[in-house]
């Protein structure tokens, strides 16, 4: 009997160990994982590991929950399902699903004094699966999302009223990138604060020359509409 119960320890040990998740400790201000804590704007923590995914909690640096979602794998690459952010004050940001990386469905956003803003609706289909139904392209920023993602944290700069009256938030752009790849028709789509608009709009200015969409073989015009945050977390003062 001491040797059955033995080997039933020794079975569910060994399960236990089975079920033992590794995921990135630090992650980036793209949430991208990163190996050392100097190099990281949040942490996460696991959650919950099942056959829907890998579920966590991410927080900055600080301790103030920054998300909650779920991730494909241990990775971290591909976000597949409900998510939910926050604001560094706490309140919550924005609440939808991912399917595949991409936004999908409805989304739930508020703004950063914790007003209902208004719902975004993404299609249920990804980009991926438009692309390849249509036999198109979509534009490309050069260097990919990687490089756009870059280009970004290099280039929007935190407006100095915003950042002295600590304000937070986000603004959507939205243009055109024409047929030979040169970013046109630049506008403000929807903003949570009037003094992020002109840092947002100076990033999108300045952005160099896409590769344009296509379809059927031919270059074609395309809409693009990028979301821009402003978190105060984001913002390291440089040394005098």
């Amino acid at each position: 009997m001491k040797e059955i119960l033995t080997l039933i320890v020794l079975a569910m040990s060994l399960c236990a160990q089975s079920q033992i998740v590794e995921i990135p400790k630090y992650l980036d201000d793209h949430m991208s994982p990163v190996s050392e804590e100097i190099a990281a704007s949040y942490y996460c923590v696991l959650n919950e590991k099942d056959a829907e995914g890998v579920h966590l909690s991410v927080f900055f640096l600080d301790g103030n929950l920054r998300m909650t979602g779920t991730y494909s794998d241990e990775t971290l690459e591909v976000e597949h399902g409900m998510f939910t952010y926050y604001y560094h004050s706490g309140l919550k940001e924005s609440e939808g699903h991912f399917k595949n990386s991409f936004k999908t469905g409805m989304w739930k956003r508020w703004d950063w004094e914790g007003n209902i803003r208004p719902d975004r609706f993404y299609p249920v289909e990804t980009p991926h699966d438009i692309i390849r139904k249509n036999s198109a392209t979509a534009a490309a920023f050069p260097g990919g999302y990687e490089g756009l993602a870059q280009y970004i944290h290099e280039n929007l700069e935190y407006p100095k009223d915003a950042l002295r009256q600590k304000i937070e938030g986000e603004v959507s752009v939205a243009f055109v990138i024409d047929a030979g790849g040169v970013v046109r028709n630049v506008e403000i789509l929807e903003s949570s604060h009037t003094y992020l608009e002109s840092a947002a709009l100076d990033l999108v200015f300045k952005m160099p020359v896409w590769t344009p969409a296509s379809k059927a073989g031919q270059s074609v015009d395309s809409k693009f509409i990028l979301p821009l945050s402003f978190l105060l977390s984001d913002y390291v003062p440089v040394a005098q």
